[in-house]
């Protein structure tokens, strides 16, 4: 069982994914950790600029595609638990938002991202996230607007640290497609 500090887990997996994918022509932005190079807040909102009032969501991870200059991936890692009300918030606080920023600046969101929010849950969580993922698909090529669309949204489950790493690479490597 992971025992890390709020965020601490989330950090250590960012800055693994920042490794790993540096070679691959990505940069893995993040809001946590100890790297300075790629940190900073990841903020999702709506009108001209990020504010008190017009933010919707600070994501955990961005992953970048440096040759498109696109987003191709946003993640939320929720670390203390899978409870449905709290996953949806963070799905729909993204979807409903119309930019998204790192460190003051606009990023455009690659119309084939995928927005993943994951939970920390066992085996009596998965039918709860199965049919979140359902409502989801279903839902969310209605939701974005013109000026940020996202393609797909996957909802998923782990367990620990190592869990969450492989989690995210396949959900990642699924989305880079831009």
């Amino acid at each position: 069982m992971d025992t890390k500090t709020d965020g601490q887990l989330t950090a250590d997996v960012a800055e693994r994914l920042a490794e790993y994918y540096d070679g691959k022509g990505f940069d893995v932005l993040h809001d946590h950790g100890t790297d300075p190079r790629n940190r900073g807040e990841i903020i999702a909102y709506f009108g001209e600029r990020p504010s008190r009032k017009t933010g919707l969501s600070q994501l955990d991870i961005a992953v970048f595609e440096r040759s498109s200059e696109k987003i191709c991936a946003l993640i939320e890692v929720e670390e203390s638990s899978a409870r449905p009300k709290t996953l949806l918030g963070d799905v729909f606080a993204t979807l409903f938002a119309e930019h998204i920023s790192f460190r003051g600046k606009t990023l455009e969101v690659c119309d084939h991202a995928s927005l993943i929010v994951v939970g920390k849950g066992g085996e009596s969580d998965k039918e709860c996230v199965e049919h979140l993922n359902r409502q989801a698909e279903s839902i969310s090529s209605m939701m974005g607007n013109t000026r940020m669309r996202v393609g797909r949204v996957v909802i998923g489950l782990f367990t620990d640290g190592q869990g969450l790493e492989e989690l995210l690479k396949n959900k990642i490597d699924e989305a880079h497609k831009c």
